[in-house]
């Protein structure tokens, strides 16, 4: 077979920028790593082009708003990654958008520029004409691509960080540098999120090692504890530097050890505890390489799930008698976050739950009481979430890191998501969205699962089901044992839901099971 070339539609999801919304930058939603798999099967003659490629926002947004200036420079980084690995074109989606609505794709929003049209100009213009690119990738979180223009060199750098970098880096004398909507600037020995283009006539090789051997005020290790257990943990390290690197570990609870970190990646270490963990109580552990110490720590906290014994898919809560029901009935509980000041949701009549969980040696069990004042059921499989409906989901392992040391997002290995609702037929439907790998054949709608929905009047509705545990393997009821869970509830007042009110984020505006709450076998 032989392939001429591709032309994917390469989005990056989520991505809707604005209050509440947690969109995920290009580096964390892995589209060098699409462009790198698409340039492997075109080979390198073959044509990599980005057909359909853009971002929502927040259409109320103020043209300078901070959200929207953060949205232009990661365009911007796309469109440099993409011309840096041999990409054709990019077609943005969408040019203009002045239709109605609460998000748009637009560059343009009622005839106004927004500032992502500034910076895709700016790289278009000042990579004209640019070809032969070099990749430098001097630690992990920074990025330097080196082109070549006549008998000029041209650069940009930036690194993916939240806050700006200090760098060793010395340009060249005859450096001009621009910023992120082509303006001339100074280079003042730091680097950011926005990024900057250098034109010099240095040598496309020299300036690539002045880049790659400069010093770059970036801790070199970052990393977030998992608690497994109460007596065991597992240290999620990434390793920034370029190189590999030997560490040690040590910490009041931990015996000190010599782990090996690779270069680039994340290194999973299980640690043994000398004593449990409390509830309250927060651990640390330290990472000592090339002389320097890093501290990672947790505050330890989880919800109890008890065994339940008898439990029916009643009206009444048959089996419950003992389960303290968690309340969502305030503020605090919506997402996105300006819920209650937009006029959104209205108070514990408008929407509020009673969540009861529990577990026996065959299921899992989940009780939803829902209170709300108008009710939406519209849809069926795919589309069940976008209607008046519960949606969750689980971390089985409890082994998601947070967006801090990689992308965010279910893996294949042990995350879940489920869908439950009345569904447009008037039938109770559990819908799976996401599975392990190894449980594919039980995505898409779920019947024979046991399952009711109650009318209880006074605008209530209790929400039943029993899962069994291979519906949420490698989960299973081991005592000690902790894993993720978050719930939320769509709210559809007339249009689609709007808003939705939760155990925590994580479901809804990125999918996130690092921040899904954590449960603990009784």
């Amino acid at each position: 077979d032989v392939i001429d070339g591709i032309g994917p539609d390469a989005h990056v999801t989520p991505c809707t920028y604005g209050s509440g919304y947690r969109p995920v930058s290009e580096e964390k939603g892995f589209f060098r790593e699409m462009l790198l798999e698409g340039r492997k099967m075109v080979g390198p003659d073959g044509i990599l082009s980005i057909e359909e490629k853009g971002y929502v926002c927040v259409s109320s947004l103020p043209m300078d708003d901070p959200a929207l200036m953060r949205l232009a420079a990661v365009m911007q980084r796309g469109v440099v990654m993409a011309k840096g690995h041999g990409c054709l074109r990019w077609v943005p989606h969408y040019a203009v958008a002045n239709q109605p609505g609460l998000t748009d794709y637009g560059m343009w929003r009622l005839g106004n520029p927004r500032p992502m049209i500034g910076s895709y100009a700016a790289a278009a213009r000042l990579l004209a004409h640019a070809a032969a690119p070099l990749e430098v990738l001097p630690m992990s979180g920074i990025y330097c691509y080196l082109f070549e223009r006549g008998e000029q060199t041209v650069a940009v750098l930036w690194t993916s960080e939240e806050k700006p970098l200090q760098t060793t880096l010395q340009l060249p004398d005859d450096s001009r540098v621009y910023n992120l909507f082509g303006s001339r600037c100074q280079f003042n020995g730091s680097i950011s999120e926005f990024p900057l283009f250098i034109e010099t006539g240095m040598a496309k090789a020299s300036l690539a090692e002045r880049v790659a051997t400069a010093k770059y005020s970036l801790s070199v290790l970052a990393g977030e504890l998992l608690v497994q257990r109460p007596d065991l943990v597992q240290l999620a390290v990434l390793n920034k530097a370029g190189t590999e690197l030997m560490a040690r570990l040590s910490g009041d609870k931990i015996q000190a050890r010599e782990v090996h970190l690779e270069a680039g990646k994340i290194s999973r270490i299980e640690l043994q505890l000398n004593t449990p963990l409390q509830p309250g109580e927060q651990l640390r552990v330290d990472a000592t390489a090339d002389g320097q110490t890093y501290s990672f720590s947790a505050d330890v906290s989880w919800t109890i799930l008890k065994r339940v014994t008898g439990v029916k898919t009643d009206a009444v809560l048959t089996g419950f008698e003992a389960v303290e029901p968690i309340l969502l009935d305030s503020a605090s509980n919506l997402l996105p976050y300006d819920a209650l000041a937009n006029g959104l949701w209205t108070g514990v009549d408008d929407l509020s739950l009673k969540v009861y969980l529990g577990y026996d040696d065959e299921f899992f069990h989940l009780a939803v009481e829902v209170r709300d004042d108008y009710r939406r059921f519209r849809q069926i499989g795919n589309n069940l979430w976008n209607q008046d409906a519960l949606q969750f989901g689980f971390d089985a392992n409890n082994d998601a890191v947070s967006g801090k040391l990689a992308s965010t997002g279910y893996d294949d290995d042990n995350d879940w998501e489920y869908a439950f609702a009345v569904n447009k037929n008037g039938k109770p439907e559990l819908y799976c969205y996401t599975s392990p790998q190894h449980s594919s054949e039980l995505r898409g709608s779920r019947s024979e699962y046991p399952m009711q929905i109650h009318d209880l009047g006074d605008n209530r509705m209790l929400y039943r089901l029993a899962l069994p545990w291979k519906a949420l393997a490698p989960l299973r009821p081991e005592k000690g044992r902790v894993f993720g869970f978050n719930l939320i509830f769509f709210d559809d007042d007339g249009g689609g839901p709007l808003y939705e009110m939760g155990l925590s984020s994580g479901i809804s505006g990125g999918k996130n099971p690092s921040a899904f709450r954590k449960f603990m076998f009784e």
